[in-house]
């Protein structure tokens, strides 16, 4: 299981939006989660542009991916 903060899921929202500008005319870019027992990576890309985002910590090895808007759900209104 991956477990991030709401924190995290801002910040990652904020960069990928930032890099990527999907429309919302646009299917959702897919987010590749990939936590190793020392760092959480997230992956991202489009057609132009390749975005990465890395945080360290303690993690248990784990891959997902999921849509960027998936983050919409997971950033909630308070940290």
């Amino acid at each position: 299981m991956i477990t991030f903060s709401r924190r995290l899921a801002r910040r990652v929202r904020a960069v990928f939006r930032r890099a990527l500008r999907p429309s919302p005319r646009e299917i959702s870019p897919s987010v590749a989660i990939v936590a190793t027992p020392r760092t959480l990576r997230f992956t991202a890309r489009n057609s132009q542009i390749a975005v990465a985002y890395e945080e360290a910590g303690r993690f248990a090895p784990a891959e997902l991916a999921v849509p960027l808007s998936f983050f919409d759900d997971c950033a909630g209104s308070r940290i």
